[in-house]
This record gives C-alpha cells, structure tokens and sequence, in this order.
C-alpha cells in the first residue's frame, strides 16, 4: 500500500540539494517536484521546468518550506487537492 502523502500543488519544498523546489502535481501514486523553472517565449505556458516524479518510497527526502524558504519546525499535514485520480 503507498504511503500516504502530505504534499499539495505549490507547496515550497527543498528536494535533492534544491532548496527553492515546489511541489507541481500530486496523485496518489507519486508527486511532482518542480526543481528549476525559466522563461522561454518559444515555449506554450512561456516556461521550461525540470520536474523530478517523486515516488512514495522517497517522500521522506523531500522538506516543507514556508514561503519565506525557511523550514518550519514542525511541517503541517496537507490532505491532496489535485483532482487526479491516479
């Protein structure tokens, strides 16, 4: 059984040495964390993003930030708001 998430969209996490990280979909099998993001005029939403899929087994390496990119001391549970139904 996959473990249970804590995660939303937008969500600021650090992941993998990147401390500026969000998280950018969440389903019930997996996440997304997007760990860099540029703009790009050729692009269609203006963007280019390095997304990383993140599996439940690695959860456990991926911090809550607030906003302001500090850690908090004791990371608040989120419940999933992505409407997909993976």
């Amino acid at each position: 059984m996959p473990k249970k998430h804590q995660f939303k969209i937008g969500d600021p996490v650090s992941f993998d040495g990147h401390d500026s990280a969000y998280i950018n979909f969440v389903c019930s099998d997996y996440i997304v964390v997007c760990t860099h993001e540029w703009p790009d005029e050729g692009t269609l939403h203006g963007i280019k993003q390095v997304n990383v899929l993140v599996y439940p087994d690695y959860y456990d390496q991926i911090t809550q930030r607030i906003p302001n990119g500090k850690v908090p001391e004791e990371s608040p549970v989120h419940s999933t708001e992505s409407g997909h139904t993976g």
